[in-house]
């Protein structure tokens, strides 16, 4: 029997501690930080304890792993239907949240994710403060850089990007968690048709639009 080269096992490696980290993020959406445990992440990953230990030594590493994993799942996602898609800045605000919404509809883990991270990232940053503050607002950033550049061509109207950024986001995450509960499927007109509604409060809140 052939040995698996160092490439192989470093691959194999990876996709082990993928696999954990989407069991961590199951628990952690039910959970949250303080009612997650290794024991409850090994459950869910369908491996023994002392395996997740092997690849994470403390409960707080994985979790922060955790956090750094669905960091750069988001940035990746806002690069590909935000920041570098085509269209104008309104345009493209549109494609992330419709984006955003439909691919929640299908694994609603990831604004829940968002929800609870938003309140428990200094908990699980303990003793890391540059961190927690650089990557909670990444988001936010990114949507204010396409806000800004919509404000300086015109097409948006002018004010704080930051603030402008903050009610986007502010309308999309809460209100994806709050409808997810009813279990619509990804493909339907119902579907469709929240995606719609909640688009349209992030882009121009409760103004009647004729």
């Amino acid at each position: 029997m052939s040995q698996r080269s160092s490439e192989q096992n470093e691959d194999i490696r990876d996709e082990r501690k993928k696999q954990i980290l989407d069991a961590a993020l199951s628990v952690y959406v039910q959970k949250g930080y303080a009612g997650a445990e290794v024991s409850d992440v090994a459950e869910q990953a369908g491996l023994k304890r002392g395996l997740v230990y092997y690849y994470f030594n403390t409960k707080e590493e994985l979790f922060q792993s955790l956090f750094s994993w669905m960091i750069e799942k988001s940035r990746e996602f806002a690069k590909q239907n935000l920041l570098d898609a085509e269209g104008s800045p309104s345009e493209r605000l549109l494609n992330y949240a419709q984006q955003l919404c439909r691919g929640a509809l299908r694994d609603s883990r990831f604004p829940r994710f968002h929800m609870r991270a938003y309140e428990e990232a200094r908990e699980v940053y303990e003793g890391k403060e540059e961190e927690y503050i650089r990557n909670r607002y990444i988001l936010r950033d990114h949507i204010a850089v396409v806000v800004k550049q919509g404000m300086n061509d015109g097409e948006l109207r002018q004010g704080d990007p930051i603030l402008a950024a903050n009610a986007y986001w502010g309308a999309l995450i809460p209100n994806l968690t709050e409808y997810l509960g009813r279990k619509i499927s990804a493909d339907t007109v119902e579907a469709t048709a929240l995606v719609e509604e909640i688009v349209s409060y992030c882009l121009f809140g409760l103004l009647s639009i004729r």
